[in-house]
């Protein structure tokens, strides 16, 4: 279980709070701007010349034709923020698709959509994480250019999370989002659509201080609820596991070895045939207890694969004149705790003088027994973590 903000709104509230720092710093001096004749000042007579040296073009600089700006100049700071704020919303929409898919993979498993991949890129595919990649950018490529009602469905349909009645509700949102595509695409130049659907009756949209401020408050509630939605939807699938758990059988390999180069069989791009197919070394779990003049490495994996390595390896370690004393034996896999348990255990201990009842309010959280949690605290005291404040 997370208490942590998540990823995708942490990013998203330090833009917003950047964007109303901006409207902060910048509305005075627009304002003082708008009065004066700023043609005459200094300070804009050298910025023309060095601007118009740069275009190829000579820029109007008697007047500004488009919606006299030269009266309502802060009106065009409001409209960049409030472009900016709904951008900032649609990636942040987005974004929690991506940190739901790096938590867990169970609300996707439903998606019957298919990808194609040629023969070049099934090839140069190195890890599973490639896949990972890949699908999850399949998933969310499409996303990014959608539609803000499209991506309501979608949030809907595949993760179950119904982000249209929060906040300030689907409607108002549906209306932001109309007036940010009237200013992007048709320079704040309402249409007969949005004339009609909202009962506006003038000829340009002009983001006044009230519209920007009301964006800003209904955007940041509607983005904290829906990453409360996601964290939640993250957690009902998210259970710790204690122990590590490792797949098929495991073997011990030990042997001297007077080579000092590396040793192929134990390379990771080490391959082998089973049957018809052929195997890599990465394929299995392999950790080395010791190396050098006398080797000692626990293999696992499924049972067919790992016979296909015994043997290639058993063959090379009984041919070579280059090892000896070869020992190689199936072993019980270790108890070992799961490293998300560790971490989990360690993001929970506080920096300061820990409470009376630590362990167990940790234990209670996570569902892991006080014994346990004990040991873990062990393991990160050894690796100099959380050490117990005197």
């Amino acid at each position: 279980m997370s208490d942590k903000p998540l990823r995708a709104f942490k990013y998203f509230d330090l833009e917003l709070k950047s964007l109303a720092s901006f409207l902060i710093v910048s509305n005075p001096y627009f304002e003082e701007l708008g009065k004066k004749d700023f043609w005459e000042m200094e300070s804009i007579k050298v910025e023309k010349l060095r601007i118009e040296s740069k275009l190829n073009f000579q820029p109007t600089t008697t007047e500004f034709i488009i919606r006299s700006f030269e009266k309502n100049i802060s009106f065009l700071d409001r409209e960049l923020i409030y472009i900016r704020i709904i951008s900032a919303l649609e990636l942040f929409l987005v974004q929690c698709i991506r940190d739901i898919f790096k938590q867990t993979s169970e609300p996707f498993k439903s998606n019957q959509k298919r990808i194609e991949l040629n023969y070049s890129q099934i090839l140069n595919i190195s890890s599973v994480s490639e896949i990972r990649n890949e699908l999850l950018h399949k998933e969310t490529r499409p996303l990014s250019s959608a539609g803000y009602e499209d991506v309501v469905k979608y949030y809907k349909q595949q993760l179950g999370i119904d982000i249209s009645s929060i906040g300030a509700g689907l409607e108002k949102m549906k209306y932001y989002h109309q007036i940010r595509h009237i200013l992007v695409h048709r320079l704040g130049k309402s249409d007969k659509y949005f004339k009609k659907q909202y009962g506006f009756n003038k000829t340009y949209i002009q983001v006044n201080e009230d519209l920007l401020l009301d964006l800003f408050n209904d955007v940041h509630l509607y983005a904290k609820k829906v990453a409360e939605k996601v964290v939640n939807l993250i957690n009902s699938h998210s259970t710790i596991e204690v122990y590590r758990k490792f797949k098929g059988e495991r073997l011990r390999i030990e042997f001297d070895s007077k080579i000092t180069d590396k040793v192929n069989f134990l390379e990771p791009e080490f391959h082998f045939w089973v049957g018809d197919e052929v195997f890599y070394l990465y394929d299995l779990g392999m950790h080395v207890i010791s190396k050098g003049s006398r080797y000692i490495v626990e293999i696992w994996g499924n049972s067919d694969v790992l016979n296909g390595y015994k043997k290639n390896a058993k063959q090379r370690l009984k041919t070579s004149k280059h090892f000896e004393n070869i020992l190689i034996q199936p072993i019980q896999h270790p108890k070992v705790f799961n490293e998300s348990a560790i971490l989990a255990v360690s993001k929970l201990l506080p920096e300061g003088l820990w409470p009376k009842d630590i362990r167990k309010t940790i234990a209670q959280t996570l569902g892991i027994s006080n014994n346990n949690i004990d040991k873990i605290i062990k393991i990160l005291n050894d690796r100099g973590m959380h050490l117990k404040p005197e």
